[in-house]
């Protein structure tokens, strides 16, 4: 899971001959990750998948950054290293495409990847189903987001413990003196992670996202981080334009395939993980 890199060969335009032969490519691939049968298999050909689809990425010239996680991942450290380390190995005005699948992550993890892309001058987002939490976080810091029919956005207030952090602190707040010992402290943590959290969410905001019918500064990114959007509730492309957010509707057919590739990947590589911790430390009693 995480972060991986590419970068751009030749390629011809969204639907164009090359993005065919990359679906063709990768749902190829996806059977070969079926019937791979072991963990080092697995590895090799997500390896071989990642150079053939570097070289038939539809936007010619374009550094790739692939956020792909399954339902038990998340946007955590081993994400940012390699993001950073990939981006400041891109030269400065290189243009970065991200492609991006996740439900959120770490707080930190996020803003540490948002941070550095939003000081970029040519960035794009492509979003084939969905970008949560953290993912819009991300989305946010480039300057055009792409999202597929029926894609998804979602707030980006912050969760501690499974709960948003303002209904904690509210809470402990009515309880006052009567709030549990374990709620204080949770109030306090709470507290803390939303310190100018609108105001970091806002600085991480491209640019393009905030200037469109009056829209000037950080409204988007209080709207986004108040608690007047429910957390599960999903931002779709048209929410989106009421928003005033960027976004476009162009995500090619190699976005999905690839998509699909790699959750591919990742359901058979968490098999082949259970199959070896069956065999060191034998079968769960029944």
């Amino acid at each position: 899971m995480g972060v991986e890199v590419h970068n751009s060969g030749g390629a011809s335009g969204f639907g164009g001959v090359m993005n065919a032969n990359v679906v063709l490519e990768c749902s190829a691939t996806s059977k070969r990750f079926a019937e791979a049968q072991t963990v080092a298999e697995l590895n090799r050909e997500w390896d071989s998948t990642q150079k053939r689809f570097e070289q038939n990425w539809d936007r010619r010239g374009h550094r790739l950054l692939v956020i792909i996680h399954d339902e038990d991942g998340f946007i955590g450290d081993r994400d940012v290293t390699q993001a950073l380390v990939s981006l400041n190995s891109f030269g400065k005005r290189e243009p970065v495409d991200v492609l991006l699948h996740t439900h959120g992550g770490e707080v930190g993890a996020t803003m540490q990847i948002a941070e550095v892309l939003v000081h970029r001058p040519r960035t794009a987002t492509f979003i084939p189903i969905f970008a949560h939490s953290g993912g819009t976080m991300i989305a946010l810091s480039t300057s055009t987001i792409h999202l597929g029919k029926g894609a998804a956005l979602g707030p980006v207030d912050i969760q501690f413990r499974g709960r948003p952090a303002r209904d904690i602190v509210q809470i402990a707040d009515e309880l006052g003196d009567h709030a549990p010992p374990a709620l204080r402290a949770d109030a306090r943590e709470a507290r803390r992670m939303l310190a100018d959290w609108s105001q970091k969410v806002c600085k991480a905001t491209n640019r393009r996202h905030k200037g469109f019918a009056g829209w000037r500064g950080c409204e988007l990114a209080g709207l986004l981080t108040n608690g007047s959007l429910s957390h599960s509730q999903s931002i779709s492309y048209a929410m989106a334009r009421r928003l005033h957010m960027h976004v476009s509707r162009k995500v090619p057919k190699s976005a999905y395939a690839l998509l699909s590739a790699r959750l591919e990947m990742l359901r058979r590589l968490r098999e082949l993980q259970e199959q070896v911790l069956i065999e060191k430390v034998g079968p769960a009693p029944v």
